[in-house]
């Protein structure tokens, strides 16, 4: 679920957080997103015992460059107002491309395989356990369903995503148009 088209203002909140290093807006951005996060923590509440958030981890050369996961900041600052665990569960396996300004097909390619589950950081894997995966931008979706296989594969069985923004539907000559979601099945 996302409260925001990646558009306007809230895209210019994405970019002054993600590129401009404003780590405070991940606060204005987590009180946006508490309403789509009760929404899915309500969902995977009725479907399991327990709950965690996590956020979709960067690049090692991202990190670096950046010095902070943009979705950690907003996946820390939504659990802490929603009471639920916040775990880094998830790590990027090297080898990922750059996603920014890439198509669909290239988006799947480039994280295809590319995150596992770091059982050093988190809970274990546990088809009791909900899983709340936190970004700033779904796109494609390709990041997290890619992130969302790791997390099945590890045994995790209810898995939901939370970002603040989406794309609205493009078309670009070498992928088609992208994936359109509907409120509610991001």
């Amino acid at each position: 679920m996302a409260p925001h088209a990646y558009e306007g203002s809230a895209a210019r909140l994405v970019q002054a957080h993600k590129y401009g290093g404003w780590r405070s807006v991940a606060e204005p951005m987590a009180t946006a997103m508490i309403e789509d996060a009760r929404r899915q923590v309500a969902l995977l509440a009725s479907m399991c015992s327990e709950m965690v958030m996590t956020p979709v981890p960067l690049a090692a050369s991202r990190l670096r460059e950046r010095g902070f996961n943009q979705a950690q900041d907003l996946s820390t600052a939504v659990s802490g107002r929603l009471g639920v665990p916040h775990a880094e569960l998830l790590e990027r396996i090297p080898g990922t491309g750059h996603q920014a300004g890439s198509g669909m097909r290239r988006r799947r390619a480039n994280v295809e395989g590319r995150f596992a589950v770091s059982r050093a950081r988190g809970v274990a894997g546990d088809p009791v356990t909900g899983v709340l995966l936190v970004d700033d931008v779904l796109t494609t979706g390709a990041t997290l369903l890619a992130c969302a296989a790791a997390l099945e594969e590890a045994g995790f069985r209810h898995i939901a995503a939370l970002t603040f923004a989406r794309t609205l539907r493009t078309s670009t000559p070498t992928t088609g148009p992208a994936p359109r979601f509907r409120r509610g099945m991001e």
